[in-house]
Parts: C-alpha cells; structure tokens; sequence
C-alpha cells in the first residue's frame, strides 16, 4: 500500500500532525505580527509623553525667561517683550 493515499494506514494522524504544525506555524507568524504591533504602539505613546514633556519644558522655561525679563527695569520700562540690549551690572 502507498503510504500517501487516503486509504493507508497512519494517513489521518500523519495528516494531523501536519495539519497540527501548520497551525502552530500561522500561531507563531500571528504572534509575531501582534508583539511587533504591540512595540509599535509603545513608541507612539512614549513619543507623545516625550512631546508632552518637553512642551511642558519648554513652557516653564519661556515662563521663566518672560519673569525674569520682568525684573530688569529697563528691559520692562523701555522695550516690552525685548530683552535690554546692553549688559546689565550685577548687583
């Protein structure tokens, strides 16, 4: 008997167990796809905290600069929103 037909002997489990591995193969192929889907997702939502931090940096530092400009009365009495032009004396 042919090994190969229907009829033979051990067809079904050998056709099974191929039937088995293929299955395990499409699982694994699957499995991969979602984790690569899964890290992908992870960048985009630490690329939106890492855009969030620094605008919130950089919100802070342009308050900062827009207070300090504030404390230099020449910078505040004579051109507003400019720093002064000449160094200011320490002290």
């Amino acid at each position: 008997m042919d090994p190969a037909q229907p009829y033979s002997p051990g067809y079904a489990q050998r056709l099974s167990a191929l039937g088995a591995a293929e299955l395990g193969n499409v699982m694994v192929e699957m499995g991969d796809t979602e984790n690569a889907m899964l890290d992908l997702d992870q960048e985009a939502l630490n690329d939106k905290r890492r855009r969030r931090l620094l605008d919130h940096e950089a919100a802070f530092l342009v308050y900062a600069g827009l207070t300090t400009l504030q404390d230099h009365p020449r910078s505040a009495a004579g051109a507003v929103g400019r720093p002064a032009m000449t160094p200011q004396p320490a002290g």
